[in-house]
Parts: C-alpha cells; structure tokens; sequence
C-alpha cells in the first residue's frame, strides 16, 4: 500500500518531518495534540486502513469528506455523521475497517498524543470492474475530459448495485440508477449489474403497488414517479440486453405497478392526481415547484393534476406496451398502449397554455401553472405534443425563458431536442460544455448532484452522483453510428464548438 502523496492543509501548530516511509508530526507547546488533513487527490471510495505509531494510548478522531470549503473537513451536516474514532494502543497500530465504505477526497485526523508516525493513512480502494470501458475522443479536449469524468464517476457509484453517491447515501434509486443503466450500456456494454439492481427494485414492491424509495429498504416514504421509471429502465434494459427470461420474472411487479396508475386515472380529466396520502412524496427534481413536500398529507381540495407525473406514466405504460409485445401478450400490449394514448391527449388538452406557448406543470382548481423545462421535456418524451407544437416547445427549451432542467434530468431535455439533431444538436453539446465545464474549472473530479455543488441540501450536496454522468450516454448515442465511427453532424458540432 502506498503512501498517500501529498499533504494539503496542515495548521500552523505543527513541525512536518517528511520522509519516503513516514510522515513525523510533533506537537507544539499549549496543544492537545496534532491534525493532518490529507488530500487524496481525487473523489474516491474504498475502506479504511491506517498505519499509524504513537507514544501512548489515545482516541484518534476521523472525518471524511469531498471537499474543504470550510477549511477542514465538514463531518457533521444536519445530523450526519461522516466520522468514526480509532483507540490507539502505545506502539505501532495497523487497522483495516472491511465494514465501513467511505466516499472521499479528503481524510481528517486529529490525533492527541505528543508526537505521531503516519506511515500510511487512506483507503483501499474498492472499484467495480465493468465488462468493458469504451474510450472516446474527439477534437475537442473539453469534451473528452468530460467523458472521462463521466466514466469515473459511474465507477465510484458502482458497488453492490448501483450508488447515488458514494459518500452521503449509497442508495439505490430507481431515477438515479435509469441514467446510470443508460450510460453503462454504452460505455461498459454493462447488463448483469443492471440485471442485479433491476431485481433488487422488483423485489421491494409494496403492498400499495408502489416500489420503496431505495432498495433494499423500508422507508416511510415513496416518489410515485420513481416507480414510473422503473418500467421505462426495465423495459430499456430488455432493449439492450434481449433478456426475455428476466423480463418475464419482473413483468408481475411491471403490471401491478402500471395497474395502480390506470386505477388512478378513473376520473373526469382521465389523468392521474397527485397522490395525497402523507406515505408519498411528490417529487419530481431539485428545482423549485418540482421537489414536492413531505410534510403531510394533501386535502382533496388542494390536490392537482401534475404534468411531470402523468408524463412518467405515459412513459412506462408505453414501455410496458413494448414489453408486453417482446412476450407475445398482445392483449395487454393493446390495453397498455391505448391507456399509454389516453393519457397523452389528456396531457395536450388539459396542460397546454396558449398564452405561454408551453406546457404547464400543474392543474390546480382549472389554473394552469409553472412552467418548467423538465415539464415541456417530458411532454415530449412521452410523446404527448403534436408536430404543430413541437417548435414551439423546444423554442422555450433553449431560450432560456422557463425554469431550467437540473443536471441529473438534462436527460430528458437532451433527448427530446435531438429529435431534430440538425438544428438543436449544437445547442446541446454547447450546454453540456457550459455546464459540465463549470464543475471541471472548479476543481471537481466526478460529476456533482445539483450545479450548487457542496452547498446544495443544507451543505450537503454531493459532489459525486452517477445520475449526473449524463454526457457520457448523449456522446456515445448521438456521436457515433452503428459502426462506432463518428457522425458529420457531431463532428461538425464539437470541432466548431
């Protein structure tokens, strides 16, 4: 095990004796002790191992974190504790915690003993190892180091099944892990970890026919429209992979979920509200209006009809259709799809304002309201807006006149434009250049939850989420034909860029 290479922060109250084997750190007068904060270059995951040597016994105290905004490592956010204490012996002390993973940049230490030896203080890094790892380049550097990070930071959320995060969380979501298949499809031609996970989810359905928030788990709380996406990754990953046998395993759970749906959309408009119960979250993403409340339950007399969810739906009833087809049950492809139809001309005739020349998020007591890039992206998506509107909607996408689209649902917004490659395909390699560049010039080594980095969520955010390896999967889709050479339009679009 090598020794970490570089010392970043050290307080003024210690004597550094650097050496190829050690690190000597001695403490100064009127000090309890020493602290070292170790820069381990790069976001990483991996578990625990110190190799440290004091003069006495003492508690070694360990913090862990992405970044040093506050000049140390932030180890308690909002009741989350990214710390642990090691015991110490008199002596030499070799330790190795295989329980705990960490997810980091930085390592903290703050060790109470008049002199200390660190001969090694870090991780064992513990990567997963895809089928494969398709390189990309093009003439643009900029890109080809946004590939590159993209690729990292799938790596760092693949253990188990895959991560949001490797730091904060280390959950499997359903939204997040639809991104992270995509992408893997293409960059690792992944599909028995995708198999894995997909399981994994199948395998929490509920007595309410919805999917738990995070798998395996229990938690209080569940995103009806990460339950929509589980039919629309499940049915990609029947597209990618030709896996009809798992495909019939999970069509059971495929069906009650849609099922609930359609229950739902038993009512005068023919959409699906907005699911009330306090046992619910209506989620859509981290912008302002979409992130839903779980606060409590909702009166009947506020519950609205939402675009973004009847969109999800539509998606997955259509998905769902597909799958039905693949399996030969033509009945219930047929009752998919019309269900899948109904929706969508519901979606166009209820959630259109003529005035805004877009689609509206909610219906609430017949006011049209919000107006979002996420919400006009899935009407797309889903297939719910006519060629008449098709330019009028993606005019709004890309002028900046709605609430933006955050990174992690860039996906939907990137692919409903690239229905028309030709006069939208440089707006968005131009967009993921801005956007995914900005975190490269601040410093980042894997890809962010939200563009506020660190300080999203309380000063919590996550600076490395797999959902926001986007680019990775737009490249490969839209850059290269069958033959893995790159497209005119692409290259036209990066060489120019």
């Amino acid at each position: 095990i090598k020794n970490i290479p570089a010392i970043s922060t050290v307080t003024d109250n210690l004597e550094l004796e650097n050496s190829k084997k050690a690190l000597s750190l001695k403490k100064k007068d009127n000090t309890d002790g020493s602290f070292v904060v170790l820069d381990l270059e790069e976001e990483t995951t991996g578990l625990l191992y110190l190799d440290i040597e004091v003069p006495c016994e003492c508690e070694i105290l360990i913090g862990w974190g992405e970044h040093l905004t506050d000049m140390r490592v932030r180890s308690y956010i909002g009741g989350r504790n990214f710390c642990a204490s090691y015991y110490a012996r008199e002596g030499r002390n070799r330790f190795f915690a295989p329980f705990l993973r960490l997810g980091l940049r930085y390592l903290q230490l703050n060790i109470p003993a008049p002199n200390t030896v660190i001969h090694y203080a870090g991780i064992i890094p513990t990567l997963y190892s895809p089928a494969e790892n398709i390189s990309f380049r093009c003439s643009d550097k900029l890109h080809n180091t946004i590939y590159d990070t993209c690729l990292r930071t799938l790596i760092l959320c693949m253990h188990e099944h895959y991560e949001d995060c490797p730091w904060r969380e280390q959950a499997l979501y359903s939204m997040d892990s639809r991104n992270q298949m995509l992408c893997g499809y293409y960059v690792f031609h992944e599909t028995e970890f995708a198999r894995a996970s997909l399981r994994l989810m199948a395998h929490s359905i509920r007595e309410d026919n919805m999917l738990e928030l995070c798998s395996p788990a229990e938690v209080s709380i569940t995103i009806p429209a990460f339950s929509a996406i589980f039919l629309v990754q499940s049915y990609e990953y029947l597209l990618y992979s030709g896996d009809i046998e798992f495909i019939s395993e999970i069509k059971p759970v495929l069906m009650r979920i849609a099922d609930e749906f359609i229950r739902r959309t038993a009512n005068e408009k023919h959409l699906i509200k907005c699911f009330g119960e306090q046992k619910y979250w209506n989620f859509y993403e981290w912008q302002s209006g979409l992130e839903g409340s779980i606060s409590g339950s909702i009166d009947e007399d506020n519950l609205t009809y939402d675009a973004p969810l009847n969109a999800f739906v539509s998606m997955a009833l259509s998905s769902l259709s597909e799958i039905c087809a693949s399996l030969g049950d033509i009945e219930n492809q047929s009752r998919y799809y019309q269900a899948h139809i109904s929706i969508n001309e519901s979606m166009d005739r209820e959630f259109w304002c003529e005035k805004e020349g877009a689609y509206a998020s909610y219906l609430k007591k017949g006011e049209l309201i919000h107006f979002a890039e996420l919400t006009n992206s899935l009407m797309i998506y889903a297939g719910a807006v006519p060629d008449s509107r098709f330019e009028l909607v993606a005019e709004r996408l890309t002028n900046g006149s709605m609430l933006p689209v955050t990174l992690s649902h860039t996906i939907f917004k990137y692919d409903a434009l690239m229905t028309n490659p030709e006069k939208y395909g440089r707006y968005v390699f131009d967009d993921i250049a801005e956007k995914w560049g900005y975190m490269l010039r601040q410093g980042a080594t894997s890809f962010w939850e939200t563009i506020d980095g660190d300080c999203a969520f309380g000063n919590a955010g996550s600076l490395c989420h797999g959902w926001s390896a986007i680019p990775a999967y737009i490249y490969m889709k839209y850059a290269f034909d069958i033959d893995s050479k790159f497209t005119g339009l692409y290259e036209c679009i990066i060489h120019n860029s």
